[in-house]
């Protein structure tokens, strides 16, 4: 799913206003693997998206492929859920496994 124009404006506001950064989940189906929490700000916004500031490594809990992410804002809520198809992973490792590190580095969402 490409984020929408209405959640790139909620994700703004969020960061914006943000005292504390969002997180994004990576889930493998039902199961998850880690939660990443972002910088606050959270990154920075323009017309074609947002360029999202890289984060610190957060510990995967469970093993398997990332089938989609859920972004959170800094209150909790739920701003959009990205498929696979549009998490952009190394190909040399389509399995994450409990006990490893991920972090996000030069993430972006486009419009």
């Amino acid at each position: 799913m490409t984020p929408s124009a209405a959640l790139l404006s909620l994700w703004r506001i969020a960061t914006a206003t943000a005292a504390a950064g969002g997180r994004l989940a990576l889930y493998a189906d039902a199961s998850l693997l880690a939660e990443i929490t972002l910088a606050s700000p959270a990154g920075t916004a323009d017309e074609t998206g947002i360029a999202l500031a890289d984060t610190d490594y957060a510990q995967l809990a469970a093993s398997g492929p990332p089938t989609h992410a859920r972004l959170y804002s800094s209150s909790g809520a739920l701003l959009g859920i990205i498929p696979a198809a549009e998490l952009v992973l190394p190909a040399e490792y389509p399995t994450l496994y409990a006990g490893a590190f991920v972090k996000l580095s030069g993430a972006r969402i486009n419009q």
